[in-house]
């Protein structure tokens, strides 16, 4: 955490543009930090617990700093998922912080009233500006991260600063910062790809041996998904070398893209990593279409994969070339067995290979099996948790189902995600993709669930307003229809509900056991069944 301390701190800026237009400089940022760490030290006494909001802004960035350098544990809460209610998310919240031990609960000013109504002291992170004194000895502290909840209750995942000094200096091996290096972002601050990935990244980067002085621009998440052109006018104005976004943004840009009066400037792009949730070839295909109009680089998007366990990135693909795909064989994949095709069967996107220091296996001897994991970026431990989660040869055992290429990790879904129906293995991911397809769904907003019949349900949201309830009956028909036909398993119902009630983890993942209970207990927000 010495990072706003180093010579090129001086040079270096922070843009929170939906905070302030002026930025901060990085070594003015550190002097906020040992504001923040003293003011902190008083709140929670030394080593104390405090949980927070995480925000782009850059008071709160200060606190970030500020808590690890003083010995605290740093909790990040997850904001509301989609769907979720201010009950059903206080709840969350005050189970998290009971968990982890947290004594206070840090906030935008923004989010003080909601977050008033639970048990704990709220602050925001203002409040740091207060103090007058600054503390200026460093003592390690540490951090918690939630995993996503996509296939269940988020769990706390605690880890050290090593471990994400070690998975940044894994990503700068793999994109080595530059003098020119414009890191754009507007993913939340409470997610490790939006934290750790890149404001971490940027700002670490002015350590040695890099020494590089990176600016680094954020924007809030709601300003992007109020405007999804505003992050791509960030990247044009700033210039921007980095960029990354999960699958389900690319469709909202591209969107903005096509109605531009004026074009964007994507030309300076390095590196645009797309991850956090499943990458669809198609979908990359269909982005590159309309971005490349607007500059993007033929080599610049670079599909990943990680997970919080391993504090973020486990594999990127190269910027040095295209992303590739491969298909697959649909029966072999399901006996866990891969079989390239030259047509038909599934395409899967190529991860690329795994980063510096991290070592990939899978269990079985199968060709496509369980990840297990080994590097010094994994987590401690699990929080709340007696049972340590990594092995005593150090390898952690994830629930993903991957094949490892020579130099290309992909991924084929999660043991969760695989449905047992009349003896065959199913992907729910490739029936969502199925019922996605259909032009009567939004797209990205399908999910299959498991009924308590042995079959499926397939839950959608209308691509726009109903108007018509007949046609959505016939759009489930044949989506129906188109089930039966790619997997000789017809679901007993398709479900439109209404538009933005598909329940989301705050990143864009499905939380399908949460929607399988919203089906079981008749709370769907159903408009027509099929």
């Amino acid at each position: 955490m010495s990072a706003l301390d180093c010579p090129k701190a001086a040079t270096s800026r922070v843009f929170c543009l939906s905070d302030s237009p002026q930025p901060v400089v990085v070594s003015e940022l550190g002097n906020e930090a040992r504001r923040a760490a003293a003011w902190l030290r008083a709140l929670s006494g030394t080593g104390g617990t405090v949980a927070a909001l995480l925000t782009a802004s850059h008071d709160c960035l200060a606190v970030i700093f500020g808590a690890l350098r003083t010995g605290c544990v740093l909790v990040s809460l997850p904001h509301p998922a989609r769907g979720m209610g201010a009950q059903e998310y206080l709840g969350q919240i005050t189970t998290m912080c009971a968990m982890t031990g947290a004594t206070h609960l840090l906030a935008d000013p923004a989010y003080l009233g909601l977050l008033s109504a639970g048990s704990l002291p709220v602050h925001g992170f203002n409040e740091f500006r207060s103090t007058h004194s600054s503390l200026a000895a460093d003592v390690p502290g540490s951090f918690v991260q939630f995993t996503s909840g996509s296939t269940g209750t988020p769990r706390g995942i605690a880890l050290s600063l090593d471990a994400i000094d070690a998975n940044l200096t894994s990503m700068f091996d793999w994109l080595e910062p530059g003098p020119d290096g414009v890191i754009c972002s507007w993913l939340p601050l409470s997610h490790d790809m939006g934290l750790i990935g890149f404001a971490l990244y940027a700002l670490c980067s002015v350590c040695p041996p890099w020494s590089s002085a990176v600016d680094v621009v954020l924007l809030k998440p709601e300003t992007f998904l109020a405007d999804p052109g505003s992050w791509l006018q960030a990247c044009t104005d700033f210039r921007a070398t980095s960029t990354a976004a999960p699958p389900f943004a690319l469709r909202f840009a591209a969107r903005a893209m096509r109605t531009a009066r004026t074009p964007y400037d994507l030309s300076t792009l390095r590196s645009f990593v797309v991850g956090s949730e499943p990458v669809s070839a198609d979908g990359l295909r269909a982005f590159t279409e309309v971005a490349s109009v607007h500059g993007l680089p033929p080599n610049a998007l670079c599909p990943g994969y990680g997970l919080a366990e391993a504090s973020l990135a486990v594999a990127i693909a190269s910027p040095k070339e295209p992303w590739s795909s491969v298909r697959v064989d649909s029966e072999a994949l399901a006996g866990r067995q891969w079989g390239e095709v030259a047509d038909g069967g599934v395409e899967l996107v190529s991860c690329g290979a795994p980063l510096l220091d991290v070592q990939l296996r899978t269990s079985g001897d199968q060709a496509v099996g369980e990840l297990e994991i080994k590097s010094p970026s994994l987590l401690t431990r699990y929080v709340g948790e007696a049972k340590a989660p990594v092995m005593a040869d150090g390898w952690l055992h994830t629930a993903d189902l991957v094949h490892l290429g020579d130099d290309d990790v992909f991924i084929v879904g999660r043991t969760d995600d695989v449905f047992v129906i009349a003896g065959r293995n199913i992907d729910a991911r490739e029936l969502d993709a199925v019922a996605s397809s259909h032009p009567a769904t939004r797209p990205g907003n399908a999910a299959a669930v498991l009924d308590d019949f042995g079959r499926y349900v397939v839950v959608a949201e209308p691509n726009s307003p109903v108007d018509d309830a007949a046609a959505l009956r016939e759009a489930a028909r044949e989506i129906r229809v188109a089930l039966v036909s790619r997997f000789s398993a017809s679901p007993s119902a398709v479900i439109f509900i209404e538009r933005g009630t598909l329940p989301k983890t705050p990143s864009g993942k499905i939380r399908r056991n949460h929607l399988q209970a919203l089906w079981r207990n008749g709370q769907l927000a159903e408009v027509v069944s099929g």
